[in-house]
């Protein structure tokens, strides 16, 4: 810049390149004309002579003469540089340290079971880019707020918020002078406020699973009566089939007796028609006939119940038995599973806190539950932040040079601008 204002206003302002062109007819179209004959001739048109430059020695910039401007401004230059020293010194000495007040957060994390009960992978609570523009958004601008009541007169920290790549966690951290109560309350509240709303969504995950525990604990339970309802189901099959077993042998004495009564009133039937002393009566005879008759349709009548209905009713009885054992079976292995799938959880103990252990207690550590905390409290760090002491002092060193020079080259020039005025 300032090589550039003493190129454009110090200097004898004249024309740096001077050039000389030889010019060439040209037709309207663009075609050259040549030498010889004014006739077109596309092939051999005459080319444009080259630009030459020519620049004034009078027009170089001689680094004598721009030292000779900074001798001939010494004072101006020593003023400047010894301002500008002094001023950043006692601000490198003078001014507060700048202190990095951080905190860190890291988010939790669960495992959440499928229908089944089998835990997935692990899940954070919330996602740290989701609590990361949260914290920016909403719980910063609050704190940000309420410090601006307490502390009216005061600056508005500048607070950042930091998630590292591929972690669970968060840093908030700001700056601030030594001993600074104020920032550590700052970021800790700002903390606070996202693990109190972490909590609020644990919670209500652990709610969700509770209701599924829960669930699972009525299925269980509906489960058991039901297992409980087909094994007495099948026990009064099984007492009606001894029943029908001692009916069956009951029957079978009875028709035995028939078939005996038969033999015997047929047998006086015979002895009595064989018998020549005594006189036949036919009332007798029909008498015998009628009572062989009663017994055979009652023998038919007890084997038809003891060779069919007995049968049947045994063989349906049976069938039910072997379809109640199916049953049993499918609700036994029904039962296993919801067991199983309640184990993975506690057992029952979930739902009423188990000996001495509270259900919460007992989710948390089946989800492996970790809710978000505060690893780290808020602290200030160990050394200042910003430029050391040393490196200040290098760029005051600098810019006071380069300022002092500057200074001397605006002097000058003001003073050729005045005095090409008064000419």
């Amino acid at each position: 810049m300032v090589l550039i204002l003493l190129r454009r206003y110090w200097f004898p302002r004249k024309s740096l390149f001077k050039y000389y062109r030889i010019k060439s007819t040209i037709k309207p179209n663009g075609v050259h004309m040549t030498s010889n004959n004014n006739s077109l001739d596309p092939k051999n048109p005459v080319p444009i002579a080259p630009i030459i430059y020519q620049v004034s020695p009078e027009d170089e910039i001689s680094l004598v003469e721009l030292f000779n401007i900074i001798i001939k401004n010494k004072k101006v230059f020593y003023g400047l540089f010894i301002s500008i020293m002094i001023a950043g010194i006692l601000f490198a000495f003078v001014a507060p340290k700048k202190f990095l007040y951080s905190v860190v957060i890291e988010v939790g994390s669960y495992k959440l079971p499928d229908n089944n009960g089998v835990l997935g992978e692990t899940s954070p609570i919330e996602s740290t880019k989701r609590a990361k523009t949260k914290l920016e958004k909403h719980y910063v601008v609050e704190a940000l707020q309420k410090y601006y009541f307490k502390n009216p007169d005061a600056a508005l920290p500048q607070i950042k918020v930091e998630a590292p790549k591929d972690s669970n966690i968060l840093i908030v951290a700001t700056k601030g002078v030594d001993d600074d109560d104020s920032k550590i309350d700052l970021i800790s509240d700002i903390a606070d406020e996202l693990v109190m709303d972490h909590l609020r969504l644990s919670k209500d995950i652990l709610e969700q699973l509770q209701q599924k525990v829960e669930l699972q604990v009525l299925t269980v339970e509906e489960l058991r009566a039901n297992l409980a309802s087909e094994k007495q189901q099948i026990l009064l099959l099984q007492q009606n089939l001894l029943m029908v077993d001692v009916e069956v042998e009951l029957l079978d004495k009875q028709v035995s007796r028939s078939h005996e009564d038969i033999k015997v009133l047929t047998n006086h039937r015979s002895d009595y028609i064989a018998d020549k002393t005594q006189p036949k009566e036919a009332m007798a005879l029909l008498l015998i006939d009628n009572e062989i008759r009663q017994i055979r349709e009652q023998r038919d009548r007890l084997e038809q119940k003891l060779y069919v209905s007995s049968v049947n009713d045994k063989g349906l009885i049976q069938k039910r038995i072997k379809d109640g054992n199916g049953d049993l079976a499918v609700t036994k292995k029904a039962l296993d599973n919801a067991l199983r799938t309640l184990g993975r959880i506690g057992g029952e103990g979930v739902i009423s806190g188990g000996v001495g252990v509270s259900a919460e207690t007992q989710l948390n550590l089946f989800l492996n539950h970790r809710a978000t905390a505060v690893v780290v409290d808020a602290h200030r760090s160990l050394k200042s932040v910003g430029f050391r002491r040393v490196s200040m002092l290098a760029l005051t060193l600098l810019f006071g040079v380069v300022s002092a020079v500057f200074g001397c080259f605006v002097l000058e020039f003001v003073l050729k601008v005045r005095a090409s005025s008064v000419d």
